[in-house]
């Protein structure tokens, strides 16, 4: 059996319910809601460019009106522009740069909108620079740790569906 799907549109939808309602299901029942933020960008990765753009369009329209409205801005600015930016820029110089840029922009404007529900001590200089240096890193190795994931996912299902076929 073969795991990809020829109409594009099926691929997209499939994906996008499944990590809605990984997101609500998380969210609800409070099992890992963090992980699954990290991880709703992935299926970016299994699709083309324009599906890319379609998949994280509409996930982020069914998930603000789910009333998630911070934590999908947050999720997006944070998570998915940078993975975007992995997927369509193919220059590696080019790549990190546009990463890094759009980190720190989207890092600062969570900062400016939503700095008000940080601790106190992360209003230090100091502190902020290192949180900032550190998101920033994260960021230019996160698209590298989704593909790589992506490939175990992708290796995982095809072994299971070559065993059940024998």
């Amino acid at each position: 059996m073969n795991i990809n799907l020829k109409n594009p549109l099926i691929k997209i939808a499939f994906l996008v319910i499944f990590f809605y309602l990984l997101f609500v299901i998380s969210r609800y029942i409070r099992i890992a809601p963090t992980v699954v933020s990290l991880l709703m960008p992935l299926g970016i990765l299994f699709l083309d460019k324009w599906q890319a753009i379609i998949f994280s369009f509409v996930l982020l329209f069914l998930t603000f009106l789910s009333g998630f409205v911070v934590e999908v801005i947050g999720i997006f600015l944070l998570f998915f522009i940078p993975i975007i930016i992995f997927k369509f820029v193919k220059n590696n110089f080019l790549k990190h740069l546009f990463i890094s840029i759009f980190s720190f922009i989207s890092f600062f404007v969570m900062y400016y909108f939503f700095g008000d529900l940080l601790p106190d001590f992360i209003e230090n200089k100091n502190i902020l620079t290192i949180i900032i240096f550190i998101y920033t890193l994260f960021c230019n190795f996160y698209g590298y740790l989704l593909e790589r994931l992506k490939l175990e996912i992708k290796y995982l299902l095809n072994n299971i569906l070559n065993k059940n076929n024998r």
